[in-house]
């Protein structure tokens, strides 16, 4: 199961979240979608996500913030996925994608990589 770590205070959260959640859906995959904030910084919604027991984590937003959660995840046992939004991102030139829907079949068709 996915859960989705959006960046609340880089991003459009409200209207990002609700898209992502309907295409998300549309695509067949479930999962919680939270968002950073100054109440609820990445460190405590990354340590929820693995206590809740989640598989697999996904950063979504500016490159920094997915560095970021990549960086909490070093050593656990979570599946880590990300949705880049950032125009330009290195990270969507790494999947080859140039919108962040096109991101979300590639989520579905997971393989992990070590």
């Amino acid at each position: 199961m996915y859960y989705y770590l959006l960046d609340g205070e880089h991003s459009p959260t409200v209207r990002l979240a609700e898209r992502l959640k309907r295409e998300l859906t549309q695509c067949g995959i479930a999962g919680e979608v939270t968002l950073t904030s100054s109440v609820l910084p990445i460190e405590r919604l990354v340590e929820s996500g693995l206590t809740k027991g989640y598989t697999t984590l996904v950063a979504v937003g500016p490159d920094a913030h997915i560095n970021h959660v990549a960086h909490l995840l070093l050593h656990t046992e979570a599946a880590f996925g990300f949705i880049p939004i950032d125009q330009p991102s290195r990270y969507r030139s790494l999947i080859g994608i140039s919108d962040w829907r096109e991101a979300i079949p590639i989520l579905r068709n997971r393989r992990i990589d070590e």
